[in-house]
């Protein structure tokens, strides 16, 4: 870059010089443009007198006034992105018309065309992409908006707030005009204008409140949105009852689009989600596409609360409401779900891809002390680690005192824009704890380690724990503090029994063991025979544990445990253990061998017919190749897929009868979501992956599946099985697929997803024909993701090589960015890996790293993960 851009710092906030108390808007929507009228009644917030500074992006300015003057050209300056006034009065009244070009505007930032409606993505910075304004989020304004349109082309005109009025005008235009009472900072701004097809219901509040609630979607959508909204209720009722919070406004509106760069945004009383996350039928959404409409739908809405009538101060206070929200749609799905399996997906999520983040280049704590661009710190740092650090909140005083500290927080900030410090403050009060040592978890970047040592003495009947903490230290060498967290635990007897311990005041069965310092030490007194640890429960803090189980205590626990995460995690343990075996094996030129012990344990589940199936599907599916290749020193993917193909072909083999055997029980009867048809499909097609591995045996059922299913969980389950085979019935479910699907948007990404994740030699062959095809759009957010960030995740052949997987993602980042910023920033993360590669795959993608650094006019956002991850 000729300039490189500027870093901005925690440690440099400052208060909004100038306040907008209200802000009328007023657009009016023409075929290729829009103009936006806005009037901004403004007043200064500081003693001093400085000018007016208002953000602006590729907005053509036509007119500015103060209080109804129109202003001459020396009066203000229009220059990168700031539009200043020089002298304005203490109070004033500011309205500045500015034009749009929505219809061209490819970055799903500020205004824009998504299909034949326009809509907006605000968050973080987009709508300074609408007027000139102080585009932060501790600027909050009282927002009053009307939309003026043809009514034949858009006669859907929505905005946030209360419907207040509507109107024929001449010419066949219509407007209409909202209004939102509450204070809102700019960035949950939205507005949609369209011919679009409203489902409808109402949601009768605890108070008595009736709700109006509205779905927009596509015309001939309206089947698929019946999931999405009972989800919508079940989320309002559920924040009732749970933190006693109600929904504040008339009514409360989705719409669905499907050029989106987000999952969904909390616009106050007006969400606008990607399509993905609403749309839903069982011939055309999967088990897991319900399971995530059901978790965003409820995410948004309790935005409504944790994020809107509380917002943030400043974008670094982003795990705020983020971290926050992400705990609460986790606990409401764990209540409307089993609990064992969400937790457990809820980890795996974590460790999948946060984990691998605070090893990476773009480390940062759950609240950042810096950032060139904020688009980059939508992380699963910030978003999944910060709800682990709110779990342990909730875990360290309790669920009785959480909810008071959730109460206190909306008494002293209701209205307000405040930071993580406020939200620990409120919990402080509620539970009369010291949380100052808490504190560095939001200040500090990395996943601690932390290693048990346990020394029982049979005569003594003692049982001594020494517990030490670390973190990898700064890059300079300054070591972190310690940290304060939970560390759920249970004695084990020798007949799975737990101990009852009395270490702690009012501990329970399973005792929580509050770690602070480097290294502590708890001692357990008459424990009359040496017990089995069960560590860490429920994963009761976001960390590394080193213990030095035997392969024996692992069996055990995976048999006899009555924590299902623990038995999970002892099952995942144990195979990582099995595969670090194969890996030396196969470094040294031995042969790979079978563990007689480790598929007998776990086989052992397949005939047990008390566990819930989808629990049991978890324990029995091989880790990830992430997971795998975290064990090494050296990140080898070809390898830790050869070990892990090894596994599940072999354990096929020894357990073969098992599994078709639970195959063919596991079928269920027409389709129903609900948990135990839900948890069938999920073993059923864990036991078909298992046997798809025995050389093309298979290979008839899993076509016959594909063929024959009813619904899109088994039809996906066998096509991914498909793809990834050299069977000839491949080319031909590839077909088929696509001859089904390739009017619904929403289903034929699963098509693009499927082929580019797929183990084939001829990928890349793959890849020009995916781009080449009538359904593909190469502009567009969801399809980039489905193909290009979907083979990004294709690890062995993003990793080939030959650098073509890192070729192709690099040209396509280059590409991208050009016309939207946020996804190729997004996409650059596919490269974190660079410094744990081998010395020949490393030389490779420095390559294409310096390719893009290099290339002209690469935006901020891009220069950051790039230059981060080169160092």
């Amino acid at each position: 870059m000729s300039n490189t851009p500027e870093t901005i710092y925690l440690k440099d906030y400052t208060v909004p010089e100038y306040m907008i108390e209200s802000l009328e808007l007023y657009f009016n929507i023409e075929n290729d443009s829009t103009t936006v009228t806005a009037t901004a009644c403004i007043k200064r917030n500081i003693t001093s007198i400085t000018p007016l500074k208002l953000n602006g992006k590729e907005l053509i300015l036509v007119s500015l006034k103060i209080d109804g003057l129109l202003l001459s050209d020396d009066k203000y300056n229009v220059d990168e992105g700031i539009l200043t006034i020089f002298d304005v009065p203490q109070e004033f009244s500011l309205e500045t018309v500015t034009r749009l070009l929505p219809q061209s505007n490819k970055s799903m930032e500020g205004l824009y065309q998504s299909g034949n409606i326009l809509c907006t993505q605000n968050e973080a910075e987009g709508f300074r992409r609408i007027t000139y304004f102080t585009d932060r989020p501790d600027v909050m304004s009282i927002y009053t908006t009307t939309v003026e349109a043809d009514k034949q082309t858009y006669p859907i005109l929505l905005s946030n707030g209360n419907f207040v009025s509507k109107q024929d005008l001449e010419g066949g235009r219509h407007s209409v005009t909202y209004h939102d009472p509450f204070l809102k900072p700019c960035y949950l701004f939205a507005l949609v204008a369209g011919d679009l097809a409203e489902v409808a219901d109402v949601f009768t509040t605890a108070s008595g409140k009736e709700v109006a609630l509205k779905f927009y979607v596509d015309k001939g959508n309206e089947d698929r949105v019946p999931y999405a909204m009972e989800s919508l209720k079940r989320s309002m009722k559920w924040d009732e009852e749970t933190y006693g919070l109600e929904c504040d406004l008339d009514s409360y509106v989705v719409v669905a689009v499907d050029a989106f760069n987000a999952g969904a945004m909390e616009n106050k009383g007006l969400n606008i989600f990607n399509s993905k996350y609403v749309l839903a039928a069982p011939e055309s959404a999967t088990d897991t596409d319900y399971q995530l409409i059901e978790g965003v739908i409820g995410h948004e809405y309790f935005h409504n609360w944790t994020g809107n009538r509380v917002t943030c101060r400043d974008w670094f206070q982003l795990t705020l409401k983020e971290g926050l929200t992400v705990f609460r749609d986790q606990e409401f799905t764990s209540d409307m779900n089993s609990r064992p399996v969400k937790r457990i997906s809820d980890v795996q999520g974590l460790r999948e891809s946060q984990f691998s983040e605070d090893a990476g280049p773009m480390s940062h704590p759950i609240r950042p002390q810096s950032y060139i661009e904020i688009d980059n710190f939508y992380t699963a740092t910030v978003y999944n680690k910060g709800a682990e650090v709110i779990r342990m909140i909730h875990t360290l005083i309790g669920a009785e005192l959480f909810r008071a500290g959730i109460d206190k927080y909306f008494e002293l900030y209701d209205g307000q824009a405040v930071t993580t410090d406020d939200f620990l403050y409120a919990m402080e009060l509620a539970s009369k704890r010291d949380l100052s040592q808490f504190k560095n978890w939001y200040n500090q970047n990395g996943t601690p380690v932390c290693e048990v040592i346990s020394e029982y003495d049979q005569k003594t009947q003692q049982l001594k724990l020494t517990v030490t903490q670390s973190c990898a230290a700064y890059a300079d060498g300054t070591e972190k503090k310690a940290f304060h967290f939970p560390l759920k635990m249970a004695l084990l007897n020798k007949d799975g029994v737990e101990t009852p311990v009395d270490q702690i005041e009012d501990s329970a069965l399973s005792p929580v063991l509050e770690i602070t310092e480097y290294e502590q030490v708890f001692i357990f007194e008459d424990i009359e025979d040496k017990p089995v640890l069960s560590l860490f429960r429920d994963f009761s803090a976001p960390i590394k544990l080193k213990y030095n189980y035997t392969q024996q205590e692992l069996i055990f626990l995976l048999a006899h445990d009555t924590n299902e995460f623990a038995r999970y995690d002892a099952a995942q343990k144990l195979l990582l253990n099995y595969f670090s075996t194969l890996i030396t094996q196969d470094r040294s030129g031995t042969d790979l061998t079978v563990d007689n012990a480790i598929f007998d344990a776990l086989g052992s589940l397949l005939n047990d017919k008390n566990l819930d199936r989808a629990f049991c599907a978890k324990i029995l599916a091989a880790p990830s190749l992430n997971a795998i290749v975290e064990q090494m020193e050296e990140c080898d993917y070809h390898l830790a897929f050869k070990v892990r193909n090894f596994f599940m072909t072999e354990f096929a083999t020894y357990h073969e009868q098992d599994l078709i055997r639970n195959y063919n029980d596991s079928k269920t009867g027409p389709y129903s979501n609900d948990s135990e048809d839900i948890a069938k499909r999920v073993f059923k097609n864990t036991c078909l992956n298992y046997l798809s591995k025995l050389a093309g045996k298979y290979t008839a059922t899993i076509h016959q599946q594909f063929s024959t299913a009813d619904n899109m969980t088994d039809t996906i389950a066998s096509f991914v099985i498909l793809c990834n085979s050299d069977s000839k019935q491949k080319e031909e479910a590839v077909q088929d697929f696509y001859q089904k699907w390739h009017h619904d948007p929403l289903v034929i990404n699963k098509w693009f997803t499927t082929q580019a994740m797929a183990h084939d030699r001829e990928i890349f062959d793959t890849i020009e024909k995916l781009e080449a095809s009538s359904a593909f759009d190469a502009q567009n957010p969801n399809k980039i993701r489905a193909l290009y960030s979907a083979f990004s995740r294709n690890y062995t052949n993003f990793h080939s090589k030959d650098g073509r997987g890192y070729q192709l993602i690099a040209d396509k980042i280059i590409e991208i960015d050009k016309f939207n910023p946020t996804i190729a920033s997004r996409m650059s993360g596919a490269f974190e890996k660079y410094h744990v590669l081998p010395e020949t795959q490393k030389v490779l993608m420095k390559t294409q790293l310096e390719k893009i650094i290099q290339a002209k006019d690469i935006s901020p956002g891009v220069y950051e993960v790039i230059s981060k991850t080169l160092g």
